[in-house]
């Protein structure tokens, strides 16, 4: 039951980072079929955010009720339909209905994204192994699948409208097979150890310093995945004056190195603790952005999304594991820290996109290295065991 568990779980990380890649790669054909500017591709976004928002929001009390099986394929299930809606909105070159078809998304990925999180870090904790980082690298492995397909669509020349119809008939065949493979009841209150206390301490754990300094690395560290799987693309063609095919290949080499980070920080958690990994992690990430923020030469930014990639890829996975064995009730701790962290990875970058038509996409992108920067300062507050290991307690 649970290696099917796990198996699951990787399709469930797989799909929306495929998907997610399919739209994300092809925003500069979308934008101009609609004949959007920056700002309103920020408006477009933000239905991204708001979607998101509710979400997750709305996926605590869910969970609460009746688990995560179901809130994981309700989330599935809009975000296949999301694509469809999006295909839609191109061919109509209707902006409300773009926007309508990225709140769907949000609402799946934010809904689906915390449950599946909470499984994950359950699945580390029964099974002693590390497994949240390599299921983080299913997403990464997901968006390497979508920007080659994307890739592979722009050199035949197939319309967005036929690539976005594609990928949503390919999501529903490829996720059948898995919708039934979590367990059921996870994680409603009443089948929780000491459900009927469950409520009282969970206040408490926003006044438990370490727990929001592990959250607001989580915050920032999302926010700069988030920025570039969102404007990566526009970036390159704006600041750089790339063509679309370029754009792609920019962010497949930030895909790619997300999930080589990912699929390979096992071999490094061996042999450090979170913390030490976590600051390298977050000091390759802030150089990394630095020189895509600041470099005037192609080659040079490519090389920064590289480092960018590699530094960014590790630190969502390795807070959560951190929250999870911060103190009791790991799940509620798991929420708190996943919860902010999706926030900041599905509604934040959307918000950059009016900071951008402000400052330009460098000056926002500037202000989300700044952000990772500070959170730098909260790296003590991550407990230096590794995953599979309980932290001393003192």
């Amino acid at each position: 039951m649970l290696a099917r568990r796990r198996r699951t779980l990787f399709a469930f990380f797989l799909l929306p980072g495929a998907l997610l890649a399919a739209w994300i790669t092809r925003t500069p054909a979308i934008r101009d079929t609609l004949g959007a500017s920056l700002a309103e591709m920020g408006l477009v976004l933000a239905g991204l955010s708001v979607g998101s928002m509710i979400g997750l929001l709305a996926s605590g009390p869910l969970i609460a009720r009746f688990g995560t099986r179901p809130v994981t394929q309700l989330g599935m299930v809009l975000i296949i339909s999301s694509m469809f809606t999006l295909a839609l909105a191109t061919v109509l070159q209707v902006l409300p209905l773009a926007s309508v078809a990225l709140l769907l998304f949000g609402l799946g990925m934010g809904g689906a994204e915390l449950a599946i999180n909470m499984e994950g870090a359950e699945v580390e904790r029964i099974s002693c192994k590390i497994v949240l980082p390599t299921l983080h690298g299913c997403f990464s492995v997901g968006t390497v699948i979508g920007a080659l397909t994307s890739l592979l669509l722009i050199k035949l020349q197939v319309p967005v409208v036929w690539h976005l119809l594609a990928m949503c008939v390919l999501g529903a065949l490829a996720i059948s097979p898995f919708i039934n493979g979590l367990a059921p009841g996870f994680g409603r209150s009443d089948t929780q150890p000491g459900a009927t206390a469950d409520a009282a301490p969970r206040p408490r754990l926003w006044r438990e310093p370490a727990l929001l300094m592990i959250a607001a690395i989580t915050l920032s560290m999302t926010l700069s995945e988030g920025s570039a799987y969102d404007w990566l693309p526009l970036l390159m063609a704006d600041a750089y004056a790339t063509g679309e095919m370029t754009g792609t290949l920019v962010f497949l080499g930030f895909a790619t190195t997300m999930a080589i980070g990912r699929l390979g920080s096992g071999v490094l958690l061996q042999r450090m603790d979170r913390r030490s990994v976590l600051v390298a992690s977050m000091l390759m990430a802030a150089a990394g952005m630095a020189v895509v923020v600041t470099s005037q030469h192609l080659l040079l930014a490519v090389a920064g999304v590289v480092f960018w990639g590699l530094g960014a890829s590790v630190a969502f996975p390795l807070a959560l594991s951190a929250a999870a064995v911060s103190g009791d009730d790991s799940n509620a701790r798991v929420k708190l820290v996943a919860t902010g962290g999706y926030l900041a990875l599905l509604v934040g970058p959307p918000m950059l996109g009016f900071v951008a038509n402000a400052v330009g996409l460098r000056g926002a992108f500037a202000v989300v290295l700044g952000l990772v920067l500070l959170a730098l300062l909260a790296t003590p507050a991550v407990p230096r065991s590794r995953p599979g290991q309980q932290p001393a307690r003192h």
